[in-house]
């Protein structure tokens, strides 16, 4: 196509025509054997001359009254649906409209009603009955503090795989509704290279780390809490608590009877709340900084090598941070009442 620069009388009199009847300046250079970007400027700078007004630019938002309020009950009670799809919905939901609005109009429209779009927390799903369990921890352990914490031994295990596929889920809902009221991302976990971790840590530092080479069973955790937490113990000088959570081999007759013959005392952990334990944040910071300073391992003992890499550098001061944040946690907790916190 040519690029032309001048237009005759009669061509730009039909660029008029053209316009005014709707067509693209795409169409009307065609039509014109000219680029559109011509076209546009030939027309405008031709207003210009003449002096005539500039073309009025109307509102985009065309959402308004009873569309409007359809548009925002939709979105509640549908958050992950597609801003394209809400028009369809809303015929579905009380028939034709007439002059329907663009599916950016409403997109336009949810946003200057403060609507957003969020990223949900990754979290597990939790049972009423556990729900209540965590409440009744949170309002007992609320009442510690902040030196009753500073002497538990947060323990769990991990498994660091070498690449993860859990997606991200993102939901449009209104500024006005709290967090705790949003849904989770529920995770399912696979794939790559991996290796289970066991380890432990307070706020007076960095405990053991061991990796698992096969499966846990109550056996092969006695011999880790024989082998790293009892010295471990020993080695504070002080009291501590251990804290584990209640995974079967946790809370097998043979641990428990272990724990119990060496004098150590436990926490009384509530079901499904790995988001109450800072070692779970630990794990994460480990898994972030293995990725980025690493990248995938070919093996496991690479894998291995590069996580006892990453917990030997974690300094004192993440132990004490991560140990402090316990009060909150239990704040938290009784504020979602009992559901997943955002930790």
């Amino acid at each position: 196509m040519a690029r032309r620069k001048n237009f005759t009388d009669e061509e730009i009199s039909k660029i008029f025509h053209l316009k005014s009847n709707g067509f693209t300046w795409k169409n009307i250079g065609i039509a014109l054997e000219a680029a559109p970007s011509t076209v546009r400027k030939a027309y405008y700078n031709t207003r210009k001359r003449a002096g005539l007004p500039p073309k009025e630019k109307l509102s985009k938002s065309t959402v308004s009254g009873r569309l409007a309020l359809i548009a925002k009950k939709i979105v509640f009670e549908n958050p992950k649906i597609p801003y394209r799809d809400i028009p369809g919905k809303i015929i579905e939901t009380i028939g034709p409209v007439e002059n329907m609005p663009s599916y950016k109009a409403f997109e336009r429209f949810l946003v200057k009603s403060n609507f957003k779009i969020v990223k949900l927390l990754k979290k597990p799903l939790i049972s009423e009955l556990n729900i209540a369990k965590r409440i009744k921890f949170a309002k007992e352990y609320s009442e510690k503090s902040q030196d009753f914490w500073n002497y538990v031994i947060w323990s769990d295990e991990t498994m660091v795989r070498s690449f993860s596929n859990s997606n991200d889920v993102f939901v449009k809902t209104n500024s006005s509704v709290c967090r705790k009221n949003l849904p989770v991302n529920s995770q399912v976990q696979n794939g790559g290279v991996s290796v289970m971790f066991w380890g432990c840590f307070s706020r007076l530092g960095l405990g053991p780390l061991a990796a698992i080479q096969e499966s846990m069973n109550a056996e092969s955790y006695k011999e880790i809490l024989n082998e790293l937490l009892l010295p471990e113990l020993r080695a504070a000088g002080v009291p501590m608590v251990f804290m584990q959570d209640n995974a079967p081999c946790h809370k097998a007759r043979l641990v428990l009877d272990f724990l119990e013959e060496n004098g150590v005392q436990t926490l009384p952990w509530p079901p499904q709340s790995p988001d109450m334990n800072p070692i779970e944040n630990l794990w994460a910071i480990i898994k972030a900084r293995r990725k980025k300073k690493f990248g995938p391992p070919k093996t496991k003992n690479e894998l291995i090598d590069q996580v006892f890499t990453i917990w030997n550098d974690i300094d004192s001061e993440l132990c004490e941070k991560l140990s402090d944040s316990m009060i909150k946690r239990l704040d938290k907790v009784l504020e979602f009442n009992g559901k997943p916190i955002n930790y």
